[in-house]
């Protein structure tokens, strides 16, 4: 086997023919088609309350360092309590920026009243 002056092309020399195989270009062009499908990013809502995630902007997938923005909208009766995930703390909205599939749970509690009788 020799390698030829041009990048990725390669010389098989066998018994009765020579083979060339294009290796280099073949896997930077699988690399290229992976990146430009973008991210995911997944929002999942758990805890005794209810309530919504809006995000911005509200997209199916996003670009190599794009800012979302995440609000918890808690429902009556029900306190966002804070991120978990790819997001952490309780601070809301909350932002992450996107450099991979991103995984994000967002936490709301009942509010519980006490009767006194």
């Amino acid at each position: 086997m020799r390698k030829s002056s041009q990048i990725g092309l390669y010389y098989f020399s066998g018994i009765s023919r020579n083979i060339r195989i294009f290796i280099i270009p073949v896997l930077l062009f699988i690399g290229f088609i992976s990146h430009a499908q973008g991210y995911t990013l997944t929002i999942t809502i758990v805890g005794n309350g209810s309530g919504t995630v809006s995000r911005s902007p509200d997209k199916a997938t996003y670009s190599e360092g794009e800012e979302v923005s995440l609000g918890a909208n808690p429902a009556a009766g029900s306190t966002f309590t804070g991120w978990s995930g790819d997001l952490s703390g309780s601070a809301n909205p909350g932002t992450i920026i996107m450099d991979g599939d991103k995984s994000v749970t967002a936490e709301f509690t009942a509010i519980e009243y006490h009767l006194t009788i």
